[in-house]
């Protein structure tokens, strides 16, 4: 739990276990989003310069 706490922002001020893993569940969705939205657009670029 430490470890992951580590790597989350902001996660070391949440104190309860519960408030943790809703914190941790939370950022690797955001950084899903963010990969997703990353996908999209070099897909999109690619349909670019083929067309």
């Amino acid at each position: 739990m430490k470890y992951l706490q580590d790597l989350v922002p902001g996660c070391n001020k949440i104190t309860d276990k519960a408030g943790m893993l809703n914190e941790i569940i939370n950022y690797v969705q955001s950084l899903q989003r963010q990969v997703q939205g990353w996908m999209g657009l070099s897909s999109s670029y690619v349909v670019c310069l083929d067309g």
